[in-house]
């Protein structure tokens, strides 16, 4: 909040990600054991393109639209795979910004703390899930379903 990324950002989702076991998180953060040698303008360049490739679909999907429906095309595999886990449903303009509304799907972006069948792992992953729902700001995380609603 204090940098002016809100809770439920991508970039806070991805960091998030990265703890609770997405390669693809990883991989796009790139961290480096030294400190001096992380890119973080890269990083974070990637992660924007959740928003922005969701600003512009939308454009492109709006009825009347004079654009052609398009394609995210990457060569960056763990970037494809991290942006199939956020799921664009709505942006609306606000004042200097956009609204956007998303679906995450938690399942992919924290799998550490699932099981096989898609639930919770165990009582302490159930745990992790409710705390980061309650750190993003969503108010209920009383089950452990495979997505979540969010709006940055």
């Amino acid at each position: 909040s204090e940098l002016g990324i809100g809770r439920q950002h991508p970039l806070v989702l991805a960091i998030l990600g990265c703890i609770f076991g997405c390669i693809p998180a990883q991989r796009v953060m790139k961290f480096k054991r030294d400190p001096e040698s992380f890119n973080a303008s890269g990083a974070l360049a990637d992660i924007q393109l959740i928003q922005r490739i969701g600003r512009l679909s939308q454009v492109v999907n709006e009825p009347n639209s004079k654009y052609v429906r398009t394609e995210f095309l990457t060569d960056d595999k763990n970037l494809e795979k991290l942006y199939c886990l956020f799921f664009v449903n709505q942006v609306a303009s606000q004042g200097s910004g956009d609204r956007i509304m998303m679906t995450v799907e938690t399942k992919g972006l924290f799998p550490s703390l699932f099981g096989p069948d898609g639930s919770a792992k165990d009582e302490a992953s159930l745990r992790d899930l409710i705390d980061i729902h309650a750190l993003i700001g969503l108010a209920s995380a009383s089950t452990a379903g495979a997505r979540s609603n969010r709006q940055p």
